[in-house]
This record gives C-alpha cells, structure tokens and sequence, in this order.
C-alpha cells in the first residue's frame, strides 16, 4: 500500500500501488485528486489537484481505519465489535456523527459558562441551560453588536452593505468572515487550476 496526503482536506489516503498514476476523488472530502508519486517512497506523499473533469469518477480505495481513528472511536462510546472491520471512510463519518450527537446533549462547557458570565448573563439564564446548543444561542444573543474591526475586515473581503446591515452580533459577523474567506480560497483554487 502506499500513502498520499489529500491536497484539499488533508487526510491521509491508503491506496494500492496499482492506483499509483491514476485520478479520482478523495474518498474524505470527494475533491479531485490524482496519485502522481514515486511507487518507493518511505512515507505519505502529497496527492496532486487533478485539473481534468472527474465528476463521474470512483472515489479513491479507502483501506482500513486506523488506529487512532478506532481509539477516537472507543472515547465517542463506539461498541468495539463496530470498529472490528470498519474502513477508513466509514470511521471518519461514524466519528462526525458520534461527535454532533454528543455535542446535542452535552452539557454546556466551563467555557461556554464562562463567557456568559462574561457577557452578563443573568445566573437564571445560565442556571437553565441544559446543553451547548442552547448556551450557544444564549451567547449569540447577548453577544454584542459587530466590531468596528470586522465591519471593516468585511468590507474589504468585499461584503456588500446589505449584509453588513443585517449583521446583529459578533458571532454572526465571524460567521460572515469565514464564509467569505472560503469564498476568497476557493475562487483563487479555481484560479490557480486554470493556469
């Protein structure tokens, strides 16, 4: 087997020798990729971006799950006969699953606490909060309004005024930063595979 590293979502990807040359999908994160590398090499090697039109192509033999993943898997509360012949793609998506549901019914965080308090949160308010989702919608609704920083980092990522506008709190206007940052990436990926 050999190793390539995903230049999109960096993972690390257990491919046959035969499919050393080949394009496909990452099976992880379904972008492009191709396996051009040498067939000896000790350790991962990074995956190129594929520029030709794979949409219809298989995704990339996932191989087993690996140790840590299985470990991770374990602490989530995963039962061990699960992980006995789980592949590499099915524990990363069991790990997201485990990891949401588990983050639905937690209890709210020492940090979460913390901030809120932070905020000026009433002790009631903090005292009824039973899980993180809602001490999550708690402190985006005594979060104070945009900083004078973000409006200004968003006018230069290009935010129109109409969605700066509608911006009620620091969160949201974060929230708005990274999607257009991943807006920026994304299109100076595309750039860079047109050249």
């Amino acid at each position: 087997m050999l190793q390539f590293i995903c230049p999109h979502c960096d993972e690390v990807l257990n491919v046959s020798r035969e499919s050393l040359g080949l394009a496909g999908k990452c099976n992880i994160c379904g972008k492009r990729i191709a396996l051009i590398g040498d067939p000896n090499a000790p350790g991962p090697q990074t995956a190129s971006v594929a520029t030709d039109d794979l949409d219809s192509a298989p995704p990339m033999p996932s191989g087993p799950a690996t140790p840590k993943q299985k470990e991770y898997l374990s602490g989530l509360g995963a039962v061990e006969e699960a992980l006995e012949d789980i592949d590499r793609e099915c524990a990363g998506d069991f790990i997201r699953i485990l990891k949401a549901r588990r983050r639905e019914t937690a209890p709210p965080s020492a940090r979460q606490i913390a901030y809120l308090q932070k905020l000026g949160a009433k002790p009631h308010q903090i005292e009824n909060l039973r899980t993180m989702p809602q001490a999550s919608n708690l402190i985006e609704v005594l979060q104070p309004a945009p900083a004078k920083k973000q409006i200004k980092y968003l006018k230069k990522l290009g935010a129109t005024d109409e969605e700066i506008e509608e911006l009620t709190s620091q969160g949201e206007a974060s929230f708005l930063i990274q999607e257009l940052e991943y807006q920026k990436k994304k299109k100076e990926e595309e750039e860079e595979e047109e050249e």
